[in-house]
């Protein structure tokens, strides 16, 4: 990495709000003199002095973007490490990314903190539950600080990275870890990880209170919620997870006995048309008939204590249809001529024996 020139503050501090603005304009591979990057940026700068190539030299330091001049003008691009910065931190509030930028200002801990950068932003991004990421960057990690102790000691199999310093012979020279990168690593998947746990509660912990809403909630009500809990996403930690399915099992009761509520009403008024038994006698064979139908018509299946409780009326429906039927073969048979009569009785003794 070239040197930082060693008057590039030129008095001024690191901004957090013209670093950020920087970002934003090298992410889209800007270019320009310091007066158009001014422009573009609302960095402050004049003919002579300004803000501008001390923020470009901060951020280049920080490893936040990639930096070439030629002819005046400033060809910039951004690093994997601002990429990511840009993502998660825009506004540089964070004090892990203040204190990551802070050392990456430090030129002899570039190699370790730009490799860190590097595998950090490697690490699992998508909707992964914080129990299988922990999983997953414990092992990512262990793998990644061997191959940075490996690059570090010098070791065969490990191509030096192109900013490590050249000794004497033209050989990379061993550069000594400037913390324990076992515990940095494990602090940082220790971050990841209870980041993940955080993005769970924070969808989960608004979705509580549904479970007392379940408890009252009529059909659309459900509806909608079932719809949302489909919805729950994959990076749910294991108990939320548990939540969910809590919350399901409840709503799904609920709608089975909404369901239980509704077919009680509807079979209550179908049984409405039925006339107590002992009223049966006063109906006319077209009512009977009418009512016979409809008893083998359920709106819904029966229970056998509802099939129980409405034998009664069938069978005095059945008994009376019987009897208008029987009344209204004799009426005919008496208009038949005696004859006709006789016959028909002999007809009758003789099938019953």
């Amino acid at each position: 990495m070239e040197q930082l020139p060693l008057n590039f503050p030129q008095t001024f501090l690191p901004d957090r709000r013209l670093l950020s603005q920087l970002l934003r304009f090298a992410t889209a591979n800007g270019r320009g003199d310091k007066e158009a990057i001014g422009s573009e940026t609302g960095i402050p700068t004049g003919k002579s002095t300004g803000k501008v190539e001390p923020m470009i030299h901060y951020a280049r330091g920080m490893g936040l973007i990639t930096a070439e001049r030629e002819r005046g003008e400033w060809q910039l691009g951004a690093t994997a490490l601002g990429a990511e910065v840009l993502r998660e931190d825009a506004f540089f509030s964070e004090p892990l990314t203040l204190w990551l930028l802070h050392l990456l200002l430090c030129r002899r801990l570039v190699v370790q903190l730009q490799r860190i950068a590097e595998h950090v932003t490697a690490w699992e991004q998508g909707e992964v539950p914080p129990e299988r990421l922990s999983q997953v960057l414990a092992q990512q990690s262990a793998d990644q600080l061997a191959g940075l102790l490996r690059l570090l000691n010098d070791q065969e199999g490990d191509q030096p990275a192109d900013d490590v310093k050249e000794g004497l012979e033209g050989e990379p020279e061993e550069i000594e870890p400037a913390w324990d990168l076992a515990a940095v690593y494990q602090a940082l998947v220790q971050e990841r990880v209870a980041a993940a746990e955080r993005r769970s509660e924070e969808w989960i912990k608004p979705r509580r209170p549904l479970r007392d809403v379940i408890a009252r909630a009529d059909a659309s009500e459900c509806e909608r919620i079932a719809h949302e809990l489909d919805g729950a996403p994959g990076y749910l930690a294991r108990a939320h997870q548990e939540e969910i399915a809590a919350m399901r099992e409840a709503l799904a009761q609920r709608r089975a006995a909404l369901e239980a509520e509704a077919r009680a009403a509807r079979v209550q008024r179908w049984r409405e048309q039925f006339p107590a038994a002992d009223a049966v006698a006063q109906l006319d064979k077209h009512r009977t008939e009418q009512l016979l139908q409809a008893l083998r018509e359920p709106p819904d299946p029966l229970t056998a204590a509802e099939q129980a409780a409405l034998e009664p009326i069938g069978n005095a429906l059945h008994a009376h249809y019987d009897q208008m039927s029987l009344d209204e073969i004799l009426a005919r048979i008496r208009r038949l001529s005696q004859a006709r009569q006789r016959e028909l009785y002999g007809m009758l003794a003789a099938e019953l024996g």
